[in-house]
């Protein structure tokens, strides 16, 4: 077996592959995750009542968020979070919308046009990335783009897509 060392990138004209960027933008959705948790276990349905997550054990929210929840050790979280990201890249829709986001941001009417889609069809496929941590949406502008785990995550398929065909 071949081991793709800098030297074979830089003959391919290429750059290596992120990972630690990609983990740490992982990492991101992961502690957004968190919080949301947080905030869902905090959250009061009504006067005098606790939140979901008081309900359980008696403490307030912020009693409940230790750095890793549930005594997890951290790896079952980040590596669930790893395989959504690539079952989101893998679907072809998910696919086309990382790839026409790699060189730079757009609308959810822009890329609707630019492939064909009804608009609510590809907010549906972006929400499904942004959850996978791959995109990022700004609500105010409807624009979306890649987060660092989906920008190095689409490198990391190409670069192994041309190892492929430069080893057929």
């Amino acid at each position: 077996m071949d081991a793709v060392t800098d030297e074979s990138m830089a003959q391919a004209g290429s750059q290596p592959v992120d990972l630690a960027g990609i983990g740490r933008g992982l990492a991101t959705r992961l502690r957004d995750l968190r919080a949301t948790l947080a905030r869902y276990d905090g959250f009061v349905i009504g006067p005098g009542q606790p939140g979901p997550g008081q309900r359980e054990q008696g403490q307030t929210a912020a009693e409940q968020v230790p750095a890793q929840p549930d005594g997890e050790d951290g790896l079952g979280a980040a590596r669930w979070l790893v395989l959504a990201a690539l079952r989101a890249m893998a679907d072809p829709h998910g696919w086309e919308l990382l790839t026409r986001l790699r060189g730079a941001d757009a609308g959810t009417r822009q890329l609707a046009d630019a492939l064909a889609r009804p608009r609510v069809v590809v907010w549906d496929q972006v929400n499904d990335l942004v959850q996978a941590g791959l995109l990022a949406r700004s609500h105010d502008l409807d624009v979306v783009g890649l987060t660092r785990a989906g920008q190095g995550l689409v490198d990391l398929v190409e670069r192994l897509a041309a190892e492929a065909v430069a080893a057929s």
